[in-house]
């Protein structure tokens, strides 16, 4: 348990892009999961994410490998690979999604307002409406977070947004 603390330590304390001054120590205004199911969805996903990116002239970053090296340093054994992706502008709304702590192909996804939160909400609703083309898309609701159910038998208590 503590090795995965200190794992979602480091995804809080540097490895984030929260760059805009009104999204550090931020939880995110809005937080979604659903199951890619294998890694074909997982690749897609990823696809998704980057074409999404440059439609709306934001950058898209896939720092997976970075926070698989970080939790190895911090002796977390993982028996899978680690996800950890997203998408920003410069004032500092986007997302960022990731499956630690979660299933495989699970991921959960956490939007940041930045400076414009109305355009960052705006933002929130084409992605999931483009996920939600292709995947159960899962809303996690604001006073708890993601648990792996999603690609489990059943669905997280939380209804499909």
């Amino acid at each position: 348990m503590t090795k995965f603390l200190i794992a979602v330590m480091l995804i809080g304390a540097g490895l984030g892009f929260s760059s805009g001054t009104s999204a550090v120590g931020k939880r995110p205004f809005k937080m979604v999961q659903f199951c890619v199911h294998d890694q074909q969805g997982m690749n897609n996903f990823k696809k998704t994410l980057g074409d999404m990116a440059t439609a709306e002239r934001m950058q898209f970053f896939d720092r997976s490998a970075a926070l698989e090296r970080h939790l190895a340093k911090s002796n977390v054994n993982l028996s899978r690979p680690v996800v950890y992706v997203g998408v920003k502008r410069e004032d500092g709304s986007g997302l960022e999604a990731g499956n630690l702590g979660l299933d495989r192909f699970e991921i959960a996804i956490g939007f940041s307002e930045g400076e414009r939160p109305t355009e960052a909400m705006s933002f929130s609703v084409r992605v999931e409406r483009t996920l939600s083309q292709r995947w159960k898309v899962i809303a996690i609701p604001s006073d708890s977070g993601a648990t792996p159910l999603a690609c489990r038998t059943g669905a997280p208590t939380a209804s499909k947004h």
